[in-house]
């Protein structure tokens, strides 16, 4: 082996070494109404740890066009939104996307939407009224295949 394939060798092994030590970061898609929220909630996960917001709706129409562009690891979906519902967007987003996991967000504790989100497919059911540390930590399980309810 020459000195320059004994070099590619060391970087190789090196970057191997670093992605293995490096948690993979989760890609977030927000789908929410209400703008100042949508920016909170920005902000919230810009803080986070391996969390990264990639992309934001404010409508369950725009939302399935593109979470299929970005192909986010979660989904935040709000429920009650004009045009398109939540539960109609996870429905199409899962059948498009079925990588993506959904976590349902919403102001509703009726148990009819818990039950719908639930049958749609979402992975997990958060009310607004929930602390920032638990969504992110219902964003860490759902990204990793398990549930969260808040």
């Amino acid at each position: 082996m020459n000195r320059q394939e004994a070099m590619t060798k060391t970087i190789l092994s090196r970057m191997e070494i670093k992605s293995r030590s490096q948690p993979k970061k989760i890609r977030v898609f927000i789908v929410e109404d209400h703008h100042f929220l949508r920016d909170a909630l920005k902000m919230m996960f810009n803080k986070a740890r391996n969390i990264s917001i990639v992309g934001e709706s404010d409508n369950g129409v725009d939302a399935v066009v593109r979470v299929q562009e970005f192909r986010p690891d979660v989904c935040i979906m709000d429920i009650t939104m004009k045009g398109l519902n939540g539960i109609d967007a996870t429905r199409q987003i899962l059948a498009l996307c079925p990588d993506t996991r959904v976590l349902a967000f919403s102001a509703s504790l009726r148990r009819k939407s818990i039950v719908q989100m639930m049958r749609a497919g979402a992975s997990g059911y958060m009310v607004k009224t929930c602390s920032g540390q638990e969504l992110i930590e219902a964003v860490r399980m759902v990204a990793r295949g398990k549930q969260f309810f808040s």
